[in-house]
């Protein structure tokens, strides 16, 4: 459960701040596939992604990373 950290519970503040247990995460998880996939290879930049499958637990990506500095990538016109 996602809930804001607060000391024992109690926020503060006018009601519409005061939500501790429904909060949702703002990102959806193709974005945060791409950001994981980004930051375990830090000197590849993401260049795409798609959805592949998903069962009862896990949604599956499959993401491309483009190495920005091979000569191939940067003499190309589409993808520079």
């Amino acid at each position: 459960m996602r809930k804001r950290l607060v000391p024992k519970g109690i926020a503060y503040g006018k009601p519409i701040n005061q939500g501790v247990t429904q909060l949702k995460f703002q990102h959806n998880k193709h974005s945060v596939a791409e950001e994981r996939a980004g930051q375990k290879l830090g000197g590849l930049k993401v260049l795409n992604s798609h959805w592949i499958n998903e069962d009862s637990t896990c949604k599956y990506y499959e993401i491309t990373l483009v190495d920005v500095v091979h000569n191939a990538i940067r003499n190309d016109p589409r993808i520079n």
